[in-house]
């Protein structure tokens, strides 16, 4: 027996999809049944899924320059001129 699946993509996504699958001798629906027999095969998603970049402006010495500049301008010192200075 066999399922219809239907997913909708944005159109510049399927066109460069088609364009690579048929590049690799393959159509688009053979694609995802290879993706989805992987996936069965591993029993997780048949590649690595990479992380989102953890945006890095707040790390130690950053958080270390904002805390000095802020206590600077409570003292009347500056923010900039003070942390320039170091």
């Amino acid at each position: 027996m066999v399922s219809l699946m239907q997913i909708r993509v944005d159109s510049e996504l399927k066109k460069q999809a088609d364009a690579l699958f048929q590049d690799l001798g393959l159509d688009t629906s053979t694609a995802v049944r290879m993706f989805l027999k992987q996936a069965l095969n591993k029993q997780a998603l048949p590649f690595k899924v990479s992380k989102a970049k953890k945006d890095d402006f707040y790390n130690e010495e950053n958080v270390r320059i904002l805390k000095k500049g802020y206590k600077n301008l409570l003292a009347g010192k500056g923010f900039v001129k003070e942390l320039i200075d170091e």
